[in-house]
């Protein structure tokens, strides 16, 4: 019954009383961001929208993040100056949704093609960044669809834009970090082991935990954590054991600490697949289902297919025909997901049980 202005100026003086009083009484932005909707002020429900979204994450509940982000990003506030609001919030979907589906998934594409072109029109202060989380987004899509070349094509241009000098302040040092790790992902998969080595040193001597703890938020796992679990990997293929053994207990010590969970499903996983490549099938099985456990607490359903190749590549004990058919529907869950980063494993591993 209260007239519709009424109502409106009702809802942003609740939303002024509750800002105020936010940070003494820990009051959900989402509460809000709510208040400002209805006094249809898009400009501060956007705000408050990525509020909350931070919030959501902070806590990893994925699934209520990318609610926000994308209610955030459907309000239209007219402002031309908002802009790098706008590519944040993109871009951080496009982090929550590679959590959610997977880092192949179209989405996520598409999502980061539109923050890049988005970044071109942007004002010369605020490209870089876009341009860095859009290009670096599109190397993790081309790393798990397998498109090796087409990341080591972005990589390359990312660590000679935004991460040449060791030098510089936070942002500089949050673009080494992130460029090197990527990187060196990529050249591994290209067979190229020293010099992956050589960029996850990077990663590991430039790391500040004080400084750089926070990135798993932004960009969905610890980098330092990572790091480790990726040399570990690339060690065991180099056939240095007692160096991947050190990095794997690192490694894991890192994630634990962290207790964040897309870090401890990552780290697992990665862990699980050096393991196999090792010819150490039992202790592959233990990690990738540590990995799926907590791939299916938090749904993330990339690395519960992730889990399952190498649960059904490891099982030595079991007749052919039933690694057979455990490995064609592991292999079919994982192409669900628009992956193909580790197809050759699976196939090679389906080759010898059908021989």
């Amino acid at each position: 019954l209260v007239p519709e202005p009424e109502r409106r100026r009702l809802h942003r003086k609740a939303a002024e009383i509750l800002e105020r009083d936010c940070a003494a009484d820990d009051l959900s932005p989402e509460r809000i961001a709510a208040h400002y909707q209805h006094a249809e002020n898009p400009r501060q429900s956007k705000r408050w929208l990525g509020k909350a979204a931070w919030d959501a994450i902070s806590r990893g509940n994925t699934g209520k993040a990318i609610t926000h982000l994308r209610a955030a990003l459907k309000e239209e506030t007219g402002d031309t100056g908002n802009a790098r609001s706008e590519h944040h919030l993109m871009q951080l979907l496009g982090v929550q949704m590679a959590l959610a589906q997977g880092n192949g998934c179209a989405e996520v594409f598409n999502l980061y093609q539109r923050s890049l072109e988005a970044a071109a029109a942007a004002k010369s202060g605020q490209r870089n960044n876009a341009e860095f989380r859009a290009l670096w987004g599109l190397q993790s899509y081309h790393l798990v669809r397998g498109e090796v070349q087409a990341a080591m094509t972005i990589g390359r241009m990312v660590l000679s834009r935004f991460a040449g000098s060791a030098r510089g302040g936070r942002t500089t040092s949050h673009y080494r970090l992130l460029a090197h790790r990527m990187h060196g992902l990529a050249v591994m998969l290209n067979g190229q082991l020293d010099e992956a080595v050589g960029h996850y040193g990077v990663v590991l001597e430039s790391y500040d935990p004080a400084r750089d703890a926070g990135l798993r938020f932004a960009f969905g796992s610890d980098q330092a954590a990572l790091a480790l679990a990726h040399r570990a990997w690339t060690r065991e293929l180099k056939g240095d054991r007692a160096g991947a053994r050190d990095d794997c207990r690192l490694a894991r010590r890192r994630a634990e600490t962290l207790a964040h969970g897309h870090t401890s499903a990552h780290v697992l996983g990665v862990l699980a697949i050096a393991a196999l490549q090792a010819g150490l099938d039992t202790e592959a099985a233990l990690a990738a289902q540590e990995a799926r456990a907590i791939a299916v607490e938090h749904d993330f359903p990339y690395w519960v297919a992730w889990a399952d190749v190498i649960l059904a590549a490891g099982q030595q004990g079991r007749q052919p025909s039933e690694r057979m058919r455990a490995l064609e529907a592991a292999i079919s869950a994982y192409e669900r997901q628009n992956a193909r980063q580790l197809l050759p494993l699976a196939y090679g591993r389906l080759a010898q049980a059908a021989l």
